[in-house]
């Protein structure tokens, strides 16, 4: 139950910070409201949950890759359809910008999980000197 309150808890971290972002970079005003962040957070929290998908182990790393972008992908036209949150799904700089969040993404999460590696392989190879 915790692994998956901490997954909700990052996807929506993950997802909020980005939506944030792609607002920041956006070169329409849009009016934000209180639908949108509810829309978002609920949205982020379910890719959070669907990065559970990494830890079947029958699926290699390159299918749960593909299965979570698709899931996201259809998460986020869900979204939209329900809310309108995107304020322009059909565009092509929304897409641009759903990759490259996708891509970034993945690329800290990558870096953060090699970062962990390195610090148990630093910690047990202490542990194994004294």
């Amino acid at each position: 139950m915790k692994k998956i309150f901490l997954k909700i808890i990052r996807g929506m971290e993950y997802g909020s910070l980005t939506y944030l972002l792609a607002l920041l970079v956006s070169v329409q005003t849009i009016e934000i409201t209180t639908k949108d962040i509810v829309g978002v957070l609920l949205m982020s929290a379910a890719i959070g949950l669907l990065t559970l998908i990494f830890t079947i182990d029958r699926l290699s790393y390159l299918a749960a890759i593909i299965i979570h972008l698709l899931g996201t992908f259809a998460l986020v036209v869900l979204t939209d359809r329900l809310t309108g949150v995107f304020h322009g799904i059909l565009n092509l700089n929304f897409w641009l910008i759903f990759v490259t969040a996708y891509l970034v993404i993945w690329l800290i999460i990558k870096v953060d999980q090699q970062t962990q590696v390195d610090r148990i392989n630093a910690a047990l190879k202490k542990a194994q000197t004294k």
